[in-house]
């Protein structure tokens, strides 16, 4: 985000960050300061609040909003089963019961061999016109 203000040096700006709101205001130097200048901007819900950072260059104030840094795709590595914990007890799947919310998959079968087809059986069914 930027901002052109005109007149204003780097002291005088004030930035300050509030639950999820970023508020910029600047003051002209003097007896009597006043904001002469307020803005308030919606932080967005992935910024990093911690990471804002702010510069001055001539009369263009600019601000630095960085997103939280999400962790990408990974691969999870699948082991095989070993026969004893990793603190030497037998790893009996018994006694450890199935994992909450799995369901139990039914056994493999294989499907019962197919009858061998007679001439009779098959009908051919040809378009008519």
């Amino acid at each position: 985000m930027s901002a052109r203000l005109p007149g204003f040096a780097a002291e005088d700006i004030r930035l300050d960050i509030t639950d999820r709101e970023l508020v910029i205001e600047a003051t002209r130097p003097g007896d009597e300061p006043t904001a002469d200048f307020a803005y308030r901007l919606a932080i967005p819900p992935d910024a990093d609040p911690d990471a804002i950072d702010a510069s001055m260059h001539g009369d263009l104030l600019a601000v630095r909003i960085p997103r939280l840094q999400r962790p990408g795709p990974r691969r999870v590595p699948v082991r095989p089963h070993e026969a004893e914990s990793p603190d030497g007890t037998a790893a009996d799947e018994s006694l450890l019961g199935p994992s909450p919310g799995s369901v139990a998959a039914p056994p493999v079968t294989e499907p019962p061999p197919a009858a061998p087809l007679e001439p009779d059986d098959v009908e051919v069914i040809r378009p008519t016109g």
